[in-house]
């Protein structure tokens, strides 16, 4: 089956299954895609609505909040705002997409759960909240229960077979393919990877005219006007930055700087905060990785049994991996496979840095000759000049468990209008996008 070029261009160039997909499309509502944190003691933190914790003193308060279509950042700002104290006393456990209805936890410094438990927003509100020693830490959870709504699917007869079948194949094979989603990349212009790679190669001016320029066929046409305005004004950033839409922040923030330092492309991605500074490098190092796995389903090598020269991670208690690789060699293939049915191993490929160990076979020499492609380095990640973006690198298992609370099931309405529900939880750093795209196996936009 042809996977669409939006997808090709993020390193996705395959499928797992081999059955025909059902169509449809994702959050029509924003009510059809529910999104809930468990933590790492398996609750999930709806569940902590009605929580209560004796304890009298701390100087952190944990939250359980729920929003509905507001990216993570932006509500816990709103919140600040509200409280009107800085949005850095706060931290959360993960970032959940904008476009669904999403319970999360957080903590905050120095502020009493009787402030916090309220409605911040018609699509905002804190549910519970109580006091704690430490603050909330990013990663601090064990994985996302989804429940999602798939709609104006392909109506034929052989939907429930193919729901069916597509369903026992991703049993069979232990999950779904690991790859970094859309969502990493950018929905509606994925480019953060390209202008990750031009940063790598020090190639600063390329690396903001594409973010200021690239356009692509899911952006709002006025944004796309203005990007076209821009270059064909011969990047006068001052006659130009006014068509640009509100809503482009980073590309506003980039041309104001150039204005006031014209030709200073490095000094114009360095007024950018961090985070998102370093967002562009690690989508490249997504879009590598992407690549490589892509390359390896494609080869017909498993996801789910080691080959000579992999790299496997052992896992923790809770059954997340620890980076801790090691080499398979001729002589543990045997105990290491076994530990990989019983998952206490997982197959792991590298996210590249500039101390990654690559595989020893030929998932490692097809890094070596993406690299020599792409013309990239591994060096190029240990940034001399910029040490807060370097990055030594780290490894991802290759397969996403799915552990499914049922079956999807096509749920029938009064007035006829049938829809797919599917209910299942993913590990942190997974993707139910790259679930759904197994079973959907249409045009990108539908997922996001």
């Amino acid at each position: 089956m042809k996977v669409h070029i939006l997808e090709q261009i993020l390193g996705i160039k395959t499928y797992l299954t081999k059955i025909e997909g059902i169509g449809g499309i994702l959050r029509k509502y924003i009510s059809d895609f529910v999104v809930d944190e468990i933590l790492l003691n398996q609750k999930r933190a709806s569940s902590l609505v009605k929580y209560s914790e004796e304890k009298k003193n701390g100087n952190y308060t944990h939250f359980v909040f729920k929003k509905v279509n507001w990216a993570t950042i932006e509500a816990i700002k709103f919140i600040a705002r509200k409280l009107k104290v800085s949005h850095k006393r706060f931290s959360y456990a993960g970032n959940k997409d904008k476009r669904a209805i999403a319970f999360q936890v957080g903590s905050v410094y120095n502020v009493k759960p009787s402030l916090l438990i309220r409605k911040f927003h018609p699509n905002l509100e804190v549910l519970n909240a109580w006091l704690a020693d430490k603050p909330i830490r990013l990663g601090e959870l064990w994985g996302n229960f989804f429940r999602i709504i798939v709609r104006d699917f392909q109506d034929s007869s052989n939907i429930e077979e193919h729901l069916r079948l597509i369903y026992n194949e991703l049993q069979s094979l232990g999950g779904v393919p690991n790859f970094f989603g859309h969502q990493r990349f950018g929905v509606q212009r994925p480019i953060t990877h390209i202008v990750g790679k031009y940063i790598l190669k020090g190639d600063y001016e390329k690396a903001v005219k594409t973010l200021l320029s690239d356009v692509f066929e899911l952006e709002g046409s006025d944004a796309k006007e203005a990007r076209i305005y821009l270059v064909e004004s011969g990047w006068d950033y001052r006659k130009a930055i006014s068509k640009f839409p509100s809503r482009l922040k980073t590309e506003i923030r980039l041309m104001q700087y150039l204005i006031k330092h014209p030709d200073d492309y490095l000094g114009a991605l360095k007024s950018l905060p961090l985070t998102i500074f370093k967002i562009f490098i690690h989508a490249y190092q997504s879009y590598i990785f992407n690549e490589s796995l892509s390359y390896r389903i494609a080869e017909g090598y498993p996801l789910n049994i080691a080959i000579e020269g992999d790299i496997v991670l052992q896992v923790d208690d809770y059954g997340l991996p620890i980076s801790f690789p090691y080499i398979v060699t001729s002589k543990n293939i045997e105990r290491v496979n076994k530990l990989i049915r019983k998952r206490k191993l997982v197959i792991a490929h590298p996210i590249i840095g500039y101390k990654s160990v690559l595989p020893q076979n030929k998932i490692g020499d097809f890094y070596e000759k993406m690299l020599i492609h792409e013309n990239v380095d591994k060096s190029n990640f240990l940034f001399k000049d910029l040490p807060e973006l370097s990055s030594k690198g780290t490894y991802r298992q290759i397969l996403a468990p799915i552990y499914w609370q049922s079956e999807p099931k096509i749920i029938a309405t009064n007035n006829n209008i049938n829809y797919i529900e599917f209910n299942f939880s993913l590990q942190k750093s997974s993707y139910a996008t790259i679930v759904m795209r197994e079973f959907m196996k249409t045009h990108p936009r539908n997922y996001v």
